[in-house]
């Protein structure tokens, strides 16, 4: 009892406001990105030497575009995720508290595990290096870095990520569909979105696949920062607060299973 009374004394609500404009801030990256990537469409992100050496044209035209077709969007998206996935956590956990927590956890890894493997800065670097190379050894060292960066990208760091913030996401937002905070559009739009997300890996189909995702995932986003903006004025989920009374359903069961790159909750590559 002591320490259900004190949770009901803490105040979450800077939490809450934190994340809730950091998920429209997140809807907002995505229609950046697609901007970007339609008005100067990468090379391709397969780790061949031709590919590496139309990357480092590429940075040398735009620079700023290149980095955010090398999903930059999705780097600021993690950082944002970090307050978002923990203010759901804090808003479910009566839901389903042993569901929520490996939904935080799969999300939360698979966010940190992200920032070691993505190449946009690297590459930056490296491009920068094969234009003012002196020599054919010095240009062929930073072209095969860059395929190496490329195919740490390419490779399991990127799958696990996809895989973990999708299941993450899945979870989080099956547990949206039993509570009334968040309400069953925003659950539905969530479980939908990660469910499509790792289809992006599907041979010919996985672009198609990834960009359907992300419409779902626009929406989640929005439904979400209005529930946790609406949280940050009320008070904590699970207690009566003045004015406007705010009451999480609680339920002893797991939430049913049911996030171009997608993030989660994220964009899609």
């Amino acid at each position: 009892m002591e320490s259900a009374d004190l949770d009901n004394r803490l105040d979450w609500r800077s939490l809450y406001r934190v994340a809730g404009v950091a998920a429209f801030v997140s809807a907002a990256l995505i229609f950046v990105a697609g901007a970007v990537f339609m008005t100067w469409p990468p090379p391709g992100f397969e780790p061949t030497a031709a590919n590496t050496r139309e990357w480092f044209a590429f940075f040398e035209a735009h620079r700023l575009a290149g980095i955010f077709n090398l999903d930059l969007v999705m780097v600021v998206d993690s950082v944002l995720a970090v307050p978002l996935f923990l203010a759901l956590f804090l808003a479910l956990r009566r839901v389903s508290p042993s569901w929520v927590t490996l939904g935080l956890a799969a999300a939360l890894v698979g966010t940190a595990g992200y920032f070691a493997i993505n190449p946009a800065f690297s590459m930056l670097t490296l491009s920068d290096q094969y234009a003012v190379a002196a020599n054919e050894a010095e240009r062929a060292a930073a072209l095969a870095a860059g395929q190496t960066a490329l195919a740490i990208y390419k490779g399991t760091g990127f799958d696990l990520y996809i895989l973990l913030v999708s299941t993450g996401g899945a979870i989080l937002s099956a547990a949206m569909l039993r509570s009334k905070l968040f309400g069953k559009v925003a659950g539905s739009c969530g479980v939908l979105a990660n469910v499509l997300n790792p289809g992006m890996f599907l041979p010919v189909v996985g672009f198609a696949i990834g960009f359907i995702a992300l419409l779902p995932l626009v929406v989640w986003y929005v439904l979400v920062g209005r529930a946790l903006l609406t949280l940050g004025r009320e008070g904590t989920a699970g207690s009566r607060t003045t004015g406007r009374v705010t009451q999480e359903v609680v339920s002893p069961t797991a939430p049913t299973r049911s996030f171009v790159h997608s993030s989660q909750v994220g964009p899609a590559r």
